[in-house]
C-alpha cells in the first residue's frame, strides 16, 4: 500500500506534487531521484515517515514560511507606502 488510493495518487499525478520536481524529490534536504510519480510515492511514503527526523524538517520549513510571510507583509507595506506616495491607489 502506497498511502494515497487510486483516485487520489491518479489526481496527484494530473496536477503535479509540490514535493515533486522535474524527477527530483523536493523535501527539504533530499533530492532523491525518481524516475517518474509512482516511485516518488513510493520514496516519499518509504523515506519520508512520520518520525523525529521528518517532523523536525516539517518543523524548520514552517518556521521558513512564517519568516517568508512576515517578509511578505513588510514588503506588500512598503509597496502600499509607495503607491499612496505616488497617489496611485
Amino acid at each position: 500500500m502506497n498511502g494515497l488510493g487510486s483516485e487520489e495518487e491518479e489526481a496527484s499525478i494530473r496536477r503535479g506534487h509540490p514535493l515533486y520536481g522535474h524527477g527530483v524529490c523536493k523535501w527539504p534536504g533530499c533530492e532523491a531521484i525518481c524516475d517518474d510519480i509512482h516511485a516518488f510515492h513510493k520514496h516519499l511514503n518509504t523515506e519520508h515517515t512520520l518520525d523525529d527526523r521528518s517532523t523536525a524538517q516539517a518543523r524548520v520549513q514552517m518556521q521558513v514560511v512564517s519568516q517568508l510571510e512576515r517578509q511578505l507583509t513588510k514588503e506588500r507595506d512598503r509597496l502600499q507606502a509607495m503607491m499612496n506616495h505616488l497617489h496611485m491607489n
